[in-house]
């Protein structure tokens, strides 16, 4: 019985990390394009318009295409 409920729990919790990674690796990739000072504050966004991280200064940022 604990090996079902194992193999449940990483079924569900490891794509869930895959994608947490996905989002910090286009987050990272968004801010290197810009200055430090831009990029901290910068609200992060995927090509698909979606907000990865919201910012307070007015920029926005993309990460690198995915192409």
């Amino acid at each position: 019985m604990r090996l079902p409920a194992v193999t449940l729990v990483s079924l569900l919790v490891l794509p869930t990390l895959a994608l947490a990674q996905d989002k910090d690796k286009k987050i990272h990739s968004a801010m290197s394009a810009a200055p430090a000072s831009i990029a901290e504050d910068a609200t992060i966004m995927d090509w698909d318009m979606t907000v990865l991280r919201e910012g307070s200064n007015g920029w926005t940022c993309l990460p690198d295409r995915p192409d």
